[in-house]
């Protein structure tokens, strides 16, 4: 085969494809002085001339700085760097002087929700679908309990209907499939937990949740909980990064918090469930096993609402909350846990969830999109697609 001509690349795009998946130059360089990647010849002094000068270079090394940054390679022949949307508001409290920047494998999940989005937005028009979000625009002064009532109530999310699930992944399974009912994508992605346990994006329609499968591990309580909290910055139109959903003192991400527990552990019923248990039990780690059979939350969101009605007092609230730092997965630090590896065609399905994964099926039978797409799109190999399509009809 022969060699590949040398190619020009502008040297404002190979400066903004590093820095916009938060490369440093020193990290760049320790990359190619890899055995096996000395042959490029770059160290510091070769990376910034690239940068800075317009020059001809191998296609072998622009190939590598593609795989390296995470760019196809057309990118790398535009005139200019695409203008990308920003990141969402960045809500975040705990560890926020220590994790300012999102991880590479952050930025790319967040580049990847964005995809999604606007590929969504696309397939709506093809196909004539209505997407536009059913509620009103909220305000973080709202009654986030009122408010919650209310969203409970038009869904038709009944306190029968939370104790008919098994456990809280039937919780979490119903709700993500309320939500993406609404035409809002959720997707739920692997990353450092240390970046986010969930954002949003709000900037456009469809709107976009995105659940760190990371969160609470094989736990779907905190997911659960993630969930609404981000539906929540759906109502107020404020998509956000988050990480603190218990003691943030913003006023935003306090409603949002707020908003989620009372969704998923309404002041009225539970203080029925609480009255009926505590009638025959005084122990509290016992009333809070037969509360969690009801509401299928967590142990520590449930102790929020003791608190708040003024059954315990935040003094004993803090101390409960230390003593199960360390034997608790349910407390509030951010485990990471252990996911056990998928079959590729249901991690595809669970991971871009029943809405868009159905959305590029059917925009695939009636020949809006090729195989390939679908492949594209679900990130799943062609060999695979048999296998999801049977497993995604049989969820319908």
């Amino acid at each position: 085969m022969p060699k590949r001509p040398n190619v020009i690349i502008k040297p404002d795009i190979l400066r903004w494809a590093r820095t916009s998946i938060h490369l440093s130059e020193e990290e760049v360089v320790e990359h190619f002085s890899k055995k096996t990647k000395l042959k490029f010849n770059i160290n510091l002094d070769a990376l910034k001339s690239l940068e800075k000068n317009e020059q001809a270079i191998a296609f072998s090394l622009l190939k590598e700085l593609a795989a390296l940054y995470k760019r196809p390679l057309a990118v790398f022949f535009l005139e200019k760097p695409l203008k990308e949307k920003p990141l969402p508001k960045d809500r975040r409290t705990l560890g926020s002087e220590v994790n300012i920047s999102f991880s590479r494998d952050g930025i790319l999940v967040a580049r990847k929700a964005r995809r999604i989005q606007e590929v969504t937005a696309e397939l709506y028009k093809s196909l004539k679908i209505d997407f536009k979000f059913p509620f009103k625009k909220y305000g973080s002064s709202d009654n986030a309990e009122s408010v919650a009532d209310t969203i409970r109530k038009k869904l038709g999310f009944t306190i029968e209907t939370q104790r008919s699930f098994r456990n809280s992944n039937e919780l979490f399974a119903h709700l993500r499939e309320l939500i993406e009912g609404m035409g809002i994508v959720t997707l739920k992605q692997p990353f450092p937990i240390e970046d986010a346990r969930a954002f949003s994006l709000t900037d456009q329609e469809p709107y976009v949740i995105v659940i760190n499968s990371k969160d609470g591990g094989l736990n779907y309580a905190p997911k659960a909980f993630s969930l609404m909290h981000e539906f929540a910055h759906l109502l107020l139109r404020e998509g956000a990064i988050c990480n603190d959903f218990y003691h943030s003192h913003k006023s935003i991400e306090s409603f949002c918090n707020q908003f989620s527990a009372s969704f998923l552990v309404p002041k009225k019923e539970f203080i029925v469930e609480h009255q009926r248990i505590a009638e025959n039990n005084d122990d509290l780690d016992e009333q809070l096993k037969q509360l969690h059979k009801v509401f299928k939350v967590s142990h520590h969101a449930l102790l929020r609402r003791y608190e708040s009605c003024q059954l315990i007092s935040n003094r004993f609230y803090q101390k409960k909350v230390s003593e199960w730092e360390k034997d608790f997965a349910e407390s509030y630090s951010l485990g990471t846990g252990f996911v056990p590896p998928q079959k590729p065609h249901k991690k595809a399905y669970v991971n871009n969830g029943k809405l868009f994964t159905n959305l590029v099926l059917q925009a695939h039978y009636e020949n809006v999109i090729g195989y390939d797409a679908v492949s594209d799109y679900l990130d799943v190999k062609m060999k695979h697609i048999p296998s999801l399509e049977d497993f995604a009809h049989s969820k319908t």
